[in-house]
């Protein structure tokens, strides 16, 4: 269920990892590919889905480091997650002897040298903002908004801050997942802060 199978400039179809950079990008790019292009409810289910995922690590002195679009596998039905490429991950402070790897454009701007929980963080907001407004590239908190409520507009700006010390901990973005993970089982939007529109 981590597999999907793309259309080739030639025609022809692979079968590839299902990887998060197949969430960016327009639906034109999907349907090019011939691969799944989920809705914004969807889309949404896998950012809490990776939230819960990031505290739950971070809570047990887990840094993930290497967070990027290429190392996250996902499916939709039902909605679930998987990190892979976990060499760059540290356990305690402890990890590789080596400098932290870092995938192109998925970098930290005022840690790009090091693995830190608020670099996850600031990764973790580039997921958010780029899973939702389409695109490979973008860093402007504000492109997200149409899809946010404030509290996680306010989280998402935060996060994607440039002084480390100003970005919340994931257990903050875990903790906007709360109600919403309710709304999804009960079929209905949590209060005060409702589900985004979609």
């Amino acid at each position: 269920e981590f597999q999907e199978r793309v259309r080739l400039p030639s025609g022809r179809h692979r079968t590839v990892l299902r990887e998060a950079q197949y969430l960016l990008g327009s639906g034109d790019r999907a349907r090019r590919l011939g691969v799944e292009d989920p809705d914004l409810r969807t889309r949404l289910e896998l950012l809490w889905d990776l939230a819960e995922t990031i505290s739950f690590l971070h809570e047990h002195g887990v840094v993930v480091g290497d967070l990027s679009s290429r190392n996250v596998l996902w499916r939709s039905d039902p909605s679930g997650l998987i990190l892979v490429d976990c060499d760059s991950m540290i356990l305690g402070g402890v990890g590789s002897p080596h400098p932290p790897t870092t995938t192109v454009d998925w970098d930290d701007p005022a840690q790009p040298d090091m693995a830190a929980a608020s670099s996850d963080v600031y990764k973790y907001g580039l997921f958010v903002l780029r899973a939702l407004a389409r695109t490979f590239q973008g860093r402007d908190p504000a492109a997200a908004d149409a899809f946010l409520d404030s509290t996680a507009q306010m989280l998402l700006g935060r996060s994607l801050s440039p002084d480390p010390g100003l970005r919340p901990r994931a257990d903050a973005w875990e903790l906007w997942t709360t109600g919403r993970s309710a709304a999804r089982s009960s079929g209905r939007q949590s209060q005060p802060t409702p589900v985004s529109p979609i």
